[in-house]
């Protein structure tokens, strides 16, 4: 069994990796209940040794300055929500992670136990494990804290919450890393070099584009109609002595305003599973836009990404430096 170390980001809250933790262990550990299950074919073995070398590229995150400026994009007020916590860690992991690491035992090439084939097989047979983590933790304690608390009870069926975007996209951003891990393969160690600079660069700036270039924020948008039109409310002004007693008018009134609260309870609460749900969508077409550059057209990638990278990368030095001035 692989020993998970958690990392601890410089310059980021303790608890940020939390979230993302807690999925990666119960992922980690299917995974590894799925090569032994192999029963010593080469496939279970390669699966496990990625594994192995996965924890390692994860536990690098808080020591490899490769990952500094991505983690500096972290920390924005608008990625305050734990469940973007798991976003973007998942999507880091993901996307530059599993691509790089995948491409130093590419089969075939670097591994010759098995072939292109089997590998691929035993990678995409993993696919179902990941829906069933994120919809049977993604809403826990460990995860989202009290923020999942008044949803946690309702049934996954019943409500479209952002884990299942981010379950989709996973799977999406998974296949993509393959067709990036064979590319990545067969390149000699200097192109490699310039190739995961890029694809950390694409990381940043799609990060960026939704935090930094043009915050995302949950004020544009809207309720969906009818959201806080809510039947059971009764017009407090329509209570009158003449048509209640006093005692009927208060009940009125106490069930009046309990409807009210809840209506705009629920309509933050709408409004905030909306806003997660579009910036998980957002955030997962720009990575794969961009790391798609990043690897298969540099020319392209140099021309529509570094551009922008450069600007977030400015934009996040003089933010640091204001930070720095004002520790408070």
């Amino acid at each position: 069994m692989t020993i998970l170390h958690q990392p601890r980001i410089p310059g980021l809250p303790k608890a940020f990796t939390d979230p993302f933790h807690e999925i990666y262990i119960h992922v980690t550990r299917k995974i590894e209940d799925s090569a032994v299950y192999s029963d010593g074919l080469p496939s279970g073995h390669w699966i496990q040794e990625m594994v192995t070398d996965f924890a390692v590229e994860y536990k690098s995150w808080e020591t490899n300055s490769d990952y500094d400026l991505y983690f500096k994009a972290c920390n924005r007020p608008r990625l305050s929500a734990r469940f973007l916590h798991l976003t973007v860690c998942a999507f880091l992991h993901i996307s530059y992670d599993l691509p790089v690491v995948m491409a130093r035992k590419w089969p075939g090439i670097h591994d010759l136990s098995l072939t292109d084939d089997e590998a691929e097989d035993a990678f995409f047979e993993l696919e179902p494990i990941f829906p069933a983590i994120f919809l049977e933790h993604g809403r826990s304690w460990k995860v989202v804290r009290w923020e999942g608390i008044w949803v946690k009870p309702i049934p996954n069926f019943v409500v479209a919450p952002a884990n299942q975007v981010l379950s989709h996209w996973t799977g999406r951003l998974r296949a993509a890393a393959w067709i990036h891990a064979r590319r990545l393969s067969d390149m000699s160690l200097d192109k490699l070099n310039a190739t995961k600079i890029r694809m950390m660069q694409a990381m940043v700036t799609a990060l960026g584009d939704l935090t930094i270039l043009v915050p995302w924020s949950p004020s544009k948008l809207q309720p969906p109609y009818g959201a806080i039109r809510h039947p059971e409310i009764i017009p407090l002004m329509a209570v009158t002595q003449e048509q209640v007693t006093t005692g009927a008018a208060i009940i009125a009134a106490v069930l009046s305003l309990s409807a009210l609260l809840y209506s705009g309870w629920r309509s933050r609460q709408t409004i905030s599973e909306m806003s997660d749900s579009m910036f998980v969508d957002r955030f997962a077409r720009l990575i794969r836009f961009y790391t798609d550059l990043a690897i298969q057209n540099p020319e392209a990638f140099d021309q529509e990404v570094r551009p922008r990278f450069f600007a977030i990368k400015r934009l996040i030095t003089e933010s640091n430096g204001r930070a720095d001035k004002n520790p408070e």
